[in-house]
């Protein structure tokens, strides 16, 4: 799922002491390998995120931090 917002991102480069700063559209890959998400579809449910619940937050690679979901609302 990808709409037309951009969403920033910074990172250092290897080797480099400033930060840079790159514009992604929402829905592409991170520089470390997560989905990029806006705000506006932050806020929305989505089923096609890879690396969110069905409420929109953030998966980790041990557990969802979601209330809902531990609370098992749908």
């Amino acid at each position: 799922m990808r709409c037309e917002n951009k969403v920033s991102q910074t990172y250092y480069r290897d080797g480099e002491f400033m930060p840079r700063t790159i514009e992604m559209r929402c829905g592409s890959t991170s520089v470390y390998g997560s989905t990029l998400v806006c705000e506006e579809c932050e806020t929305k449910h989505h089923d096609g995120w890879p690396d969110r619940c069905r409420h929109g937050v953030l998966i980790t690679e041990y557990d969802c931090d979601c209330m809902a979901c531990e609370l098992g609302e749908d």
